[in-house]
């Protein structure tokens, strides 16, 4: 004899549940990645800088050019131990050593110049991270001394990350060359 199906209780009641939870993780999940988008400047096409990573870099130009290398790291870089730095002279890991390197390479106001950045392109990693591709100028005149100082020049790339309101973007891999 046929028997129909029937649907226990306990059965709807366990995909109701799972169906609800679903799409409310769903939600607080779009939810979260809203607010990621709002918070990082992430909103705008991948290609775009961010506003405030060329904030920063405009900062940056200027204390530098004033000859303060103290405020230009404290501007942008991660104060980190785990800070990685190439340039000309290999690997240097750590925001101190690479303060220091920067002091002892560019030990005037002279020697450090007027510093442009031209920011050549940017690409969005992830929601928290980007990587720009630039070039840099130093222009410098005379030395303390008076002999002429040789403008200086090269590329960059730069890897940003996003870590929170408060710290906002900043470098946490520098390449430059």
């Amino acid at each position: 004899m046929y028997k129909p199906f029937r649907v226990r209780r306990h059965w709807i009641t366990r995909y109701t549940a799972a169906l609800v939870l679903a799409v409310v993780t769903a939600m607080g999940c779009q939810r979260q990645a809203q607010t990621d988008v709002e918070e990082t400047g992430l909103a705008m096409p991948a290609e775009e800088i961010p506003a405030q990573v060329q904030e920063r870099m405009a900062a940056q130009e200027a204390a530098w050019s004033q000859g303060d290398v103290e405020e230009f790291m404290a501007l942008a870089y991660w104060p980190s131990d785990s800070l990685l730095f190439v340039g000309s002279r290999g690997l240097t890991l750590g925001y101190q050593t690479t303060l220091t390197n920067y002091k002892t390479s560019y030990p005037t106001g002279a020697a450090m110049g007027t510093l442009t950045f031209e920011n050549l392109e940017w690409k969005r990693l992830s929601i928290d991270t980007g990587y720009l591709v630039g070039r840099w100028h130093l222009e410098r005149g005379e030395a303390e001394d008076g002999t002429e100082l040789e403008d200086l020049a090269g590329h960059y790339s730069l890897v940003w990350r996003w870590f929170g309101k408060e710290a906002g973007w900043l470098i946490i891999a520098d390449h430059s060359s």
